[in-house]
């Protein structure tokens, strides 16, 4: 069971500038960081409107680029809770259907990870906000010869541009390196006009005729309920985890992949990707 453990305080937590904490704890397993925004008196002040970006940092490596508006869509899309002051970034999944699958993307930190840090860009429009942070603690993984405790989940983001009515190949922000799990790929668009993703592996259909109305009311009848402008790919999308698509083959080489959406107009795209995966592949 999760424990809600108070962080560090901010540093520079002033409207229009990038607050910080650089050393979050680390010792235990991390499960997710909780960030709880509050302002003056100002209508309209929430986490999604007044945090342009969360970054939080593992040793040398970016592991998640969201805004506060983002995260809000992907929490409502799993249907966990969502509040105009607090932000939960997960990276156990609460809702896998065995206890292994939920602690699969939980940060074990009791590795000695070399940093472990958050910044939050706070929206120049905020009034005299004060920003804090929890994260939910559970003990370290148990340790086996796979190096599973090494697992954990990251969100990695791509910014793309498609120019006009046509199938695209998606170039899917999947890390530096081979050899993750993709849970879940989240398209946000501008003009929200893509209406089909299809998946090949290795040259097989993984995903064909992804059509966004039938995929959307499948996931809705399983733990996932649609959110505007966003269409999210998520093969695991029944809390069942060893169906995250691997982008290894079973000998160990990469397999080749092809990402294409279909869009019926001009879009402005971000593709947020939630990957599990040992350090060195984000």
């Amino acid at each position: 069971m999760s424990i809600p453990v108070k962080q560090p305080p901010f540093n520079n937590v002033v409207a229009g500038s990038t607050a910080i904490i650089s050393r979050l704890d680390q010792g235990e397993t991390c499960d997710a960081l909780v960030l709880r925004l509050q302002g003056g008196t100002a209508p309209g002040f929430t986490v999604a409107a007044h945090i342009d970006l969360i970054k939080v940092r593992l040793g040398n490596k970016t592991i998640a680029e969201l805004t506060g508006a983002e995260i809000e869509k992907i929490n409502k899309e799993k249907n966990r809770n969502t509040s105009d002051s607090l932000l939960v970034l997960h990276f156990s999944d609460p809702q896998a259907r065995t206890i292994v699958g939920q602690q699969i993307g939980a940060i074990d930190t009791s590795v000695g990870y070399s940093s472990f840090s958050i910044e939050v860009k706070i929206n120049a429009a905020a009034v005299d906000p004060v920003l804090d942070c929890w994260m939910l603690k559970s003990p370290p993984k148990m340790r086996d010869d796979q190096g599973y405790h090494l697992l954990f989940r990251s969100y990695l983001r791509g910014e793309q541009t498609y120019p006009a009515a046509k199938t695209y190949a998606l170039d899917v922000p999947l890390g530096s390196d081979e050899g993750v799990l993709l849970h879940s790929m989240h398209l946000i668009g501008e003009n929200d006009t893509c209406t089909q993703i299809d998946v090949k592996r290795d040259g097989l259909d993984i995903q064909d005729e992804g059509d966004r109305t039938v995929m959307e009311f499948i996931y809705g009848e399983d733990r996932m309920t649609k959110q505007a402008g966003m269409f999210t790919y998520a093969p695991a999308f029944d809390g069942n985890q060893s169906k995250n698509l691997k982008t290894l083959r079973d000998n160990g080489k990469p397999a080749a992949f092809k990402f294409l959406g279909t869009f019926s107009g001009a879009d402005n795209v971000v593709m947020i990707s939630e990957v599990i995966s040992v350090l060195q592949h984000v």
